[in-house]
């Protein structure tokens, strides 16, 4: 069984999780933890080891974090380090809700593969607005 754990700074988790309840309905074996301006680094790891020490047991724990190198993403991996779980870490930062949508349908193992394939697909996502030349045939 596959777990997914959405990490940010402020309530970006909590909306990603949120709208893609919206779009697939209840959302099992995803959950989110949000680093709230009041909330002392401490105070979320403390929760994060929690909840990653109440997925014990999963086939896979895939951590979506916002931003690489920030303190969800970084206390992610002090918990799964003290844990000696570092090497079973999958991790991607750039948290947004493709790359949450990928996850949830992909139905492969997590190997170096799947976790690049997830993040191709969520790269190809990023689009801009473009209007198309009257004159090209868009059929």
């Amino acid at each position: 069984m596959r777990n997914i754990v959405l990490l940010s700074h402020g309530t970006l988790a909590e909306g990603v999780f949120k709208a893609a309840g919206m779009i697939c309905g209840d959302l099992q074996n995803v959950y989110y933890l949000c680093l709230e301006a009041d909330m002392g680094i401490e105070a979320f790891k403390e929760r994060l080891k929690e909840l990653i020490e109440g997925l014990d047991g999963s086939d896979e724990i895939v951590v979506l974090a916002d931003i690489k190198g920030g303190s969800p993403y970084t206390a992610a991996i002090d918990i799964f380090l003290s844990r000696g779980q570092i090497n079973a870490l999958k991790m991607i930062a750039g948290l947004n809700l493709p790359l949450l949508l990928t996850t949830l349908f992909k139905e492969q193992d997590l190997n170096e593969a799947g976790l690049n394939g997830i993040i191709d697909e969520a790269r190809q996502s990023i689009s801009r607005f473009q209007l198309e030349d009257e004159e090209e045939d868009t059929l």
